[in-house]
């Protein structure tokens, strides 16, 4: 907690959430005037985690999908950087990969986003495309 400060002639203090908030805030966010002005959507948007992780060589590979309604609005490259993050936390981590479909576009520049690079476009690992399976563009990032 922080102490009060006056501003405007009106004291202010700005506090951490807690628990204990669910309730007002609940209540506040029954006011017509909060739901006309605040958009909040609490579902859910998508996956990350990592796959594996080789304590050899120190490589975690990485998968990650967004749900359609949290597409293009940076979610992916949000989580894939507090992913690498925590990542930078495992003893002996040095770098993290991640294998997507030569053919996903979208996700190559995500992860390109990211700072990965392309290591190389897999002739022996493959990602599914649907019915369809296509080689495997590998890219990497060292910590």
């Amino acid at each position: 907690m922080t102490e009060a400060e006056v501003t405007d002639d009106v004291a202010v203090r700005l506090d951490p959430l807690a628990d204990t908030d669910i309730g007002w805030i609940t209540a506040a966010c029954q006011d017509p005037e909060i739901q006309r002005w605040t958009v909040v959507d609490l579902r859910p948007v998508g996956m990350i985690a990592i796959h594996t992780f080789d304590a050899k060589t120190g490589v975690a590979d990485i998968g990650y999908w967004v749900a359609p309604w949290g597409r293009r609005q940076g979610i992916a490259r949000g989580a894939i950087k507090l992913l690498i993050e925590e990542i930078r936390g495992i003893a002996g981590a040095g770098a993290v990969q991640a294998r997507i479909a030569i053919t996903n576009t979208a996700s190559r520049r995500t992860v390109e986003s990211c700072a990965f690079t392309l290591v190389e476009v897999s002739s022996t690992l493959t990602c599914p495309d649907g019915t369809n399976t296509v080689a495997a563009a590998v890219y990497g990032l060292n910590l």
